[in-house]
């Protein structure tokens, strides 16, 4: 009874696995319009670039829009490095639940960016303008 129970136990299992594999590949494709489609690839050209999952830190320094990201988010004045933050956040987490390694990869960048411009480059930029006055 046991071989029995068993078999009729693995036909059911795969009866269901097929039927939702059946329904899944029957239901209609969402169409996300004009806009949203628009905003899925702003969103993974965003993403992409700025934080691949397939390039080492070399692959990036040849990417040219990788260098443009990265500038942006090197410019502490009127907003631009916040901006483009958040423009970066909204994106990892909108549309789905976002990943906890994306989201503490940005919060590693975001102190990295806030460290390097408004801390050594600020610094710098301070030190320089001592220099030019007192000489």
């Amino acid at each position: 009874t046991f071989w029995l129970d068993l078999e009729v136990e693995l036909e059911r299992k795969l009866e269901k696995a097929l039927l939702k594999q059946k329904s899944e590949l029957e239901a209609p494709q969402r169409s996300c319009g004009r806009f949203g489609c628009c905003c899925a690839w702003l969103r993974s050209i965003l993403l992409y670039h700025f934080l691949p999952c397939d390039k080492s830190i070399f692959g990036k320094l040849k990417d040219p829009i990788f260098w443009i990201l990265t500038l942006m988010s090197a410019i502490p004045t009127y907003g631009i490095r916040s901006g483009f933050f958040s423009i970066l956040l909204f994106c990892i987490v909108f549309p789905m639940p976002p990943d906890e390694f994306q989201l503490v990869n940005f919060i590693i960048q975001l102190k990295g960016s806030q460290f390097f411009t408004v801390g050594f480059l600020q610094s710098l930029i301070t030190g320089g303008t001592y220099f030019y006055c007192s000489s």
